[in-house]
């Protein structure tokens, strides 16, 4: 059975990613099946067409991961999106990007 470890904090630039970078790591040192998910990320590059959190981008390329940028974050929303969201909730949307975020997570494999 797959273990996962989340991450989160109360406020943006707490520290998130420089401690999951780390974790991941060290982790990566003892197991051979390990990846790392961002389900929503909202600071996102354009790589291929495809919007991705820069910070899934910058983990796949320390940890020399194999894994596809789109499976390591599934779900990049634009600036804004939550207050948009908030004035005119509109559910088909989040329930599409929450089936993409469990589909990517449900690989089975140890997440951070």
């Amino acid at each position: 059975m797959a273990k996962n470890i989340f991450i989160a904090a109360t406020r943006q630039n707490d520290g998130k990613t420089v401690i999951s970078i780390g974790l991941f790591l060290a982790l990566k040192k003892y197991i051979n099946k390990i990846g790392f998910i961002k389900p929503v990320g909202q600071k996102y590059l354009v790589i291929d067409g495809k919007k991705v959190d820069k910070d899934a981008v910058l983990i796949k390329k320390i940890a020399n991961l194999d894994d596809e940028l789109e499976d390591m974050n599934p779900v990049a929303v634009e600036e804004g999106f939550t207050r948009q969201y908030l004035d005119n909730p509109i559910k088909s949307i989040l329930k599409i990007r929450l089936e993409r975020v469990i589909k990517k997570f449900q690989k089975g494999r140890i997440l951070l």
